[in-house]
């Protein structure tokens, strides 16, 4: 197995993450897709925080890279909900814009 010989050497990753963010709403088990107008029946949905700028703050946190976001959330329970879990994943939000 290879190893990196800078590991444990230099400064910490950063990353700034310029994008949108939003919350994915996800059907599931639904059997065609509708066509215009047309009304379906699905057996359960997702919602997931989301967005370019989110997705990519999410993976970069994860892999042990300190990030902020610049962006832009709405003053309701989704923007309520996107700060929370962003916080929780370890992300900086001093540029996040309510």
């Amino acid at each position: 197995m290879a190893t990196d010989s800078r590991a444990g050497t230099g400064p910490s990753p950063r990353l700034c993450v310029v994008g949108n963010l939003l919350i994915d709403v996800i059907f599931r088990d639904i059997a065609a897709m509708p066509v215009w107008g047309q009304e379906v029946v699905c057996s359960g949905r997702l919602e997931a925080v989301a967005g370019q700028g989110g997705n990519l703050a999410f993976g970069a946190a994860r892999l042990g890279v300190s990030t902020e976001v610049i962006a832009n959330v709405g003053d309701d329970a989704a923007g309520a909900r996107i700060l929370r879990e962003l916080e929780a994943a370890g992300i900086g939000l001093d540029e996040v814009e309510i």
